[in-house]
């Protein structure tokens, strides 16, 4: 008995021994060397003991065990970038306080392509897109073998099948040979198309919308090929117009005939009209309210009508718009407007009521409107009260670049305009007048943003006097010359009231940094410029620093502006919100 006994406290140390060193803690360091970027960047993916890297371990028996399975998880990271015969080298360092595992790789010469039958059966075959998908793959005799590009050729080819309308396309052969023996690689990629679909009837469901309006919507014709993006568009088109809430497109392959798929839209009516109200402040506008109402169809022809009342502290406004669909309802309409307006600010107090109708279409990426105005105002400008009436037609264009214009990262604004007017029809003087602007941003890193604009226009008028005061310009305030109170700068009349110029020119350069993980940030700016006669230019500088966040809606923005030439301000507080675009 006493034997026995001996044996069992001899198990008990030793195993008291083997639990008391693997308790023992200690750090590891995990080193790999000899490859970066995407292929290290897998084999930390596939190593299990970098889980553990810089980490506090007690068992060093798991810490052996993997590193033993270190090489073949290696070896396995490498394959998908075509490196199938590296040269490993793991080693281990034990110490009291770290360990230190150590894998040196050389991952030497990626396996070429060797054989490569790509074959496109059935009417892809002559189709010049999938030829020139083929003729651009990287997947040829002599390249490397890289997993990824050749996965890739396989779902691009998918995709492509799926958006052309190659709906019973499949892969009937996929298959990637590698041999070590000769170190190539033979690939087998066969696709059969089948027939290519073209669109068939379209249905709409019912809808307040007549038909004839909404078949302009479609961006395609009957026989025409299926393309998926198309139909991808149709619903987005329809989404756009607002009178929809829901828009589904179906294309009924089930019910094809000849290869022609016939096509279901379900459309769900939006409410019939649309009220809208809000609020904000701004020191150009102090506090301020807006309503809105929208009738978003008067007839099945799709026309719409809407009113809007802004009132703030300066500025009082209302207009009445009546519109009607072009040609293509997505990118042209004509409207006629009414439109009232009351400003009293420190610089001037007008009264203006204007009529007109214009013509908005696309070109490009810009949104082009021609117009023809009749305006009636009336002003007082340094203690003089006088009224014009001017008939003009305009002309104006604008374009936006953005991914996204409620946080732009780069992104840019361009807009110019040009009105004209003659005393001989209905204007009070012969005018031309010629505005623009544009604002760039771009990101010199993921929380410093660049960020500048400028704006320029210029008057030629026989007598400027009839320019009323709503067409002169003025500098100064929140989206100008910061430092500067709202429309505070140009040429002043006798009593030394600004009354408006003919000529401006302002320039802002400002830099943002947005603080890591938050939507807070903070802006430092300088601003230049002013509103002008002939060529008497003498510009005015505010400089300053402001807190940003980004929220949801888009920037808001607290401005301290200090100007830099006589003011009656020492710094003048400057709060908005809104897009940067």
């Amino acid at each position: 008995m006493s034997r026995y006994r001996s044996r069992a406290i001899v198990c008990f140390l030793v195993s008291l021994w083997a639990f008391t060193s693997n308790a023992s803690a200690a750090k590891l360091d995990v080193v790999i060397q000899g490859v970066e970027g995407k292929v290290a960047d897998n084999v930390k993916a596939f190593l299990t003991i970098e889980s553990l890297n810089g980490e506090t371990f007690t068992s060093e028996s798991r810490v052996r065990y993997l590193n033993r399975k270190a090489e073949d998880e290696i070896r396995t990271a490498l394959q998908p970038f075509g490196y199938y015969n590296p040269i490993i080298t793991t080693e281990l360092k034990d110490g009291p306080d770290v360990w230190v595992a150590t894998y040196s790789i050389v991952p030497g010469n990626p396996i070429p392509y060797g054989k490569v039958d790509i074959a496109i059966d059935g009417a892809a075959a002559e189709d010049v897109v999938f030829k020139r998908l083929l003729a651009s793959t990287p997947v040829k005799p002599g390249n490397p073998l890289i997993h990824s590009e050749y996965d890739g050729l396989k779902s691009q080819i998918l995709s492509l099948a799926a958006e052309r309308g190659y709906h019973e396309g499949e892969v009937t052969k996929s298959q990637v040979l590698v041999k070590i023996d000769s170190y190539t690689a033979d690939v087998q990629l066969h696709f059969a198309s089948g027939p290519r679909y073209s669109i068939g009837q379209v249905n709409f469901s019912d809808s307040p919308i007549s038909e004839k309006l909404l078949t302009r919507y479609l961006p395609f014709e009957e026989g025409q090929a299926v393309k998926t993006s198309e139909l991808v568009d149709l619903q987005t088109n329809l989404l756009d117009s607002d009178y929809f809430s829901r828009v589904e497109v179906r294309p009924l392959w089930s019910d094809a005939s000849n290869q022609q798929v016939p096509i279901d839209i379900i459309l769900e009516p939006q409410k019939r009209t649309r009220y809208e109200a809000g609020g904000g402040y701004g020191t150009d506008t102090g506090a301020r309210v807006r309503l809105g109402v929208t009738r978003r169809w008067v007839n099945s022809l799709g026309h719409q009508l809407s009113g809007d009342v802004q009132l703030s502290q300066i500025t009082n406004s209302a207009s009445l718009e009546y519109a009607i669909p072009g040609q293509n309802p997505m990118t042209e309409r004509y409207t006629i407007n009414l439109n009232y307006e009351d400003e009293h600010s420190d610089t001037v107090d007008s009264e203006s009521l204007s009529i007109g109708v214009s013509e908005q279409w696309q070109w490009k990426q810009w949104q082009m409107v021609t117009s023809l105005q009749y305006e009636e105002e009336t002003y007082t400008l340094d203690g003089e009260t006088d009224s014009s009436t001017l008939l003009y037609p305009l002309f104006s264009a604008s374009t936006v670049s953005t991914g996204n214009r409620l946080n732009v990262k780069n992104g840019y604004r361009l807009s110019g305009q040009i009105i004209g007017g003659a005393d001989s029809v209905l204007s009070d003087t012969n005018f031309v007048q010629v505005q623009a602007s544009g604002k760039v941003i771009h990101s010199l890193t993921d929380q410093i943003r660049v960020l500048a604009r400028v704006e320029a226009g210029i008057t030629a008028a026989d007598d400027f006097d009839k320019i009323p005061a709503s067409h002169r310009f003025y500098a100064g305030g929140d989206t100008s010359v910061r430092g500067y109170s709202y429309q505070s700068l140009g040429p002043k009349g006798d009593d030394g009231d600004v009354v408006g110029g003919p000529n401006l020119l302002v320039g802002s350069l400002e830099t943002d940094y947005r603080f890591t993980g938050s939507d807070w940030g903070v802006a430092a700016f300088i601003d230049m410029g002013n509103a002008y006669e002939d060529a008497d230019l003498s510009l005015k500088t505010g400089v300053g620093f402001g807190v940003r966040w980004f929220s949801p809606i888009g920037p808001i923005r607290l401005d301290l502006g200090f100007p830099q030439n006589n003011s009656d301000d020492r710094f003048r507080i400057h709060f908005t919100l809104g897009a940067d675009l």
